[in-house]
């Protein structure tokens, strides 16, 4: 019988809240979810903020005024697709085998 993989992940409107990316920031770490969507995180003069998890990756489109769609992923796991990506949505390649993320 062969195993079954499973891709944990969590979708979230942080509405630029503190403490939602709190939230999220710590249930990410603590359950070691692999994909993460995020849209309206908290930033700070064009930073994000509170969505520094190591051994984690924070992808959003570049060269926009202001994003507001990202992915936080396990670091190496994926690779921005910017031809797909705008202010409003990002796509990534993500590598996912039979034991889970690499």
């Amino acid at each position: 019988m062969d195993k079954v993989s499973i891709i944990s992940f969590i979708q979230a409107n942080l509405q630029r809240s503190i403490a939602a990316s709190r939230v999220l920031s710590r249930t990410v770490s603590v359950k070691g979810i692999d994909l993460t969507l995020i849209e309206e995180p908290w930033d700070r003069e064009a930073r994000i903020m509170g969505l520094n998890i190591p051994e984690y990756a924070l992808f959003s489109a570049s060269g926009t005024d202001r994003s507001r769609a990202y992915i936080l992923t396990t670091k190496e796991t994926a690779w921005m697709l910017p031809g797909f990506s705008y202010r409003d949505l990002v796509a990534v390649l993500f590598k996912y085998n039979k034991e889970g993320a690499e």
